[in-house]
């Protein structure tokens, strides 16, 4: 699952659960963001969190890990 915003791919969520922040970008990205965040099943500011500490989150297990 894709998150696109304005032709950019702001985030992702791959087969296994892991969800990925790309960036926040514009003021209407972000109310994009937060959508997202609600529709995965978390909120906005979890996922703005994991973007500033460059940590991806499973979705299915809760287990936070650095980017690779």
């Amino acid at each position: 699952m894709e998150l696109v915003s304005y032709k950019t791919v702001v985030a992702t969520v791959d087969p296994e659960g892991w969800v990925h922040l790309n960036g926040l970008y514009s003021m209407t990205t972000i109310k994009h963001i937060g959508w997202f965040a609600r529709l995965i099943g978390t909120d906005y500011h979890t996922l703005k969190g994991l973007l500033m500490d460059h940590k991806d989150m499973n979705l299915n297990t809760g287990e936070v890990v650095d980017w690779e």
